[in-house]
């Protein structure tokens, strides 16, 4: 922002988290902060991501309307999709001692992407991913330096969702990521984990490698799904939980230019608007978006384009 921080119609708020949007007679006229101060703008456009998102629309009257009113919360609209098919990419690491010296260097990643055996479509996207990083120097640690080689499952068909613990704009929502909840998720992860593990035995990393420090108890299905369940974490790329779509009683809660449906002048613009998560880092999709948005908001685009 360092560009326009001088611009007259920019203000920065910090440590200001937002309670609700104000709607009004059908419109989003402003925001209320979390201590309860009003702010109005000829629009809102919401961009908290795909956790924080749903709840500022939650708790502004807008989702599953019997959720909202067992939370004390009277609906303003029905949408059932807000909080609903969160979906993030699952991985898992093989973590490898190294055997050259430990130095504080910058971590170094590069991936590779492939189908599975299990894709449905091999002239679609890929649907696993392997990533190398490190060496990191652990301190204090027994291992000494290590490096990893991940497996990552890019099309997961598994949905969570994000949905409120109370209205309480301070109080963390909850999520469950909903891992391995579809049953073609986990076979097609322990492959990533199997080529990840053959990878990291193999030239040229097993050159530099001083023994594995985490890896399956042995090359077998139970093995390595036990190894996978015990193991996986998010690789902090989740989306879809204020997806886009045409038709909101499928669970749809924005449309083709990231408005939400049956408010006026309400914007949603993050990755919660991604229907499905992309073959890919979600960085740059999500930059993507909020400039694809900010054209449509200037006129620069119409919702065909």
């Amino acid at each position: 922002l360092a560009a326009a921080r001088t611009r007259p119609n920019l203000t920065v708020r910090g440590g200001a988290p937002v309670d609700r949007v104000i709607l009004d007679r059908g419109r989003a006229a402003g925001v209320r902060t979390a201590d309860g101060e009003d702010v109005f703008g000829d629009r809102v456009i919401v961009s908290a991501g795909t956790y924080c998102t749903p709840p500022i629309l939650l708790r502004s009257g807008l989702g599953p309307a019997d959720e909202l009113r067992a939370l004390g919360i009277e609906p303003v609209l029905d949408l059932p999709g807000v909080g609903r098919n969160l979906a993030d990419h699952p991985a898992v690491s093989v973590d490898v001692a190294y055997a050259g010296a430990g130095r504080p260097q910058r971590p170094f990643q590069l991936v590779a992407t492939s189908h599975s055996a299990r894709a449905d479509e091999h002239r679609g996207p890929p649907d696993l991913q392997l990533i190398v990083g490190g060496p990191f120097d652990n301190r204090g640690a027994t291992t000494g330096a290590t490096f990893f080689v991940g497996g990552a499952l890019l099309k997961p068909r598994s949905r969570g969702r994000v949905w409120l613990r109370s209205p309480d704009p301070l109080a963390a929502p909850r999520i469950d990521l909903g891992y391995f909840s579809h049953p073609a998720d986990l076979p097609r992860l322990v492959e990533a984990v199997r080529r990840a593990w053959r990878a990291a035995r193999a030239k040229p990393l097993g050159a530099l490698s001083a023994g594995m420090v985490n890896v399956p108890d042995e090359d077998t299905d139970q093995a390595v799904e036990q190894f996978a369940r015990a193991h996986v974490w998010t690789y902090h790329h989740p989306v879809g939980t204020c997806a886009m779509g045409s038709a909101p009683e499928a669970g749809a809660v924005v449309d083709a230019a990231g408005r939400v449906y049956g408010v006026d002048d309400l914007w949603v613009a993050d990755a919660s608007i991604m229907p499905d998560v992309p073959s890919a880092n979600t960085h740059l999709p999500t930059l993507m978006l909020a400039e694809r948005i900010a054209a449509l908001l200037r006129g620069r685009l119409s919702p065909r384009e």
